[in-house]
């Protein structure tokens, strides 16, 4: 996945057109992939998302 598509993803999840949650984890793949992603304990700021934009809040 390029950062490109990537990019476009969220974008079209922004406008409603693309799953909030396949952008997530289209992100997470990406960033695993670049050797960017931390994975320790750290806590989860997260919290239970219901896939609302901002917009929605």
């Amino acid at each position: 996945m390029s950062y490109e598509t990537l990019q476009r993803a969220c974008r079209e999840a922004a406008c409603g057109r693309f799953p909030l949650s396949a952008a997530r984890q289209n992100f997470q793949r990406f960033v695993k992939r670049a050797g960017m992603l931390i994975e320790s304990d750290m806590p989860s700021f997260a919290g239970s998302s219901n896939d609302r934009n901002i917009a929605n809040a």
